[in-house]
């Protein structure tokens, strides 16, 4: 089964994706300034529930910024394999990422 990674980021809400960023420790918390953006804790490089809250989702691009250590931009495919290997010390490769973000959200293709 092959899966399509950004007709995938098109069919996640953003409610989706911030209990997605929940569920991998990220704590989101909605930004204040309104809109489609919600800031989390750097699981990006930073175990789970720690960090400062500096990684920003923007639901109009679909991407991640972090604004700390990092200082990268990325999907959320992207944000599970760095999450995973901060948090499991596990290499995870980008097909995997998309595999299990289609199958946590039941996508099919």
């Amino acid at each position: 089964m092959k899966y399509d990674s950004d007709q995938i980021k098109q069919q996640l809400t953003f409610q989706q994706v911030f209990d997605y960023t929940a569920e991998l420790g990220g704590n989101p918390k909605l930004d204040p300034g309104g809109g489609e953006v919600f800031v989390a804790h750097t699981i990006c490089h930073n175990p789970a529930g720690s960090g400062s809250h500096k990684l920003y989702y923007y639901g109009n691009s679909r991407l991640f910024k972090c604004f700390t250590q990092c200082g990268d931009a990325f999907d959320i495919f992207d944000l599970t394999r760095r999450a995973m290997k901060v948090q499991r010390g596990e290499e995870w490769s980008l097909p995997r990422a998309v595999k299990h973000v289609a199958r946590y959200f039941g996508i099919a293709f």
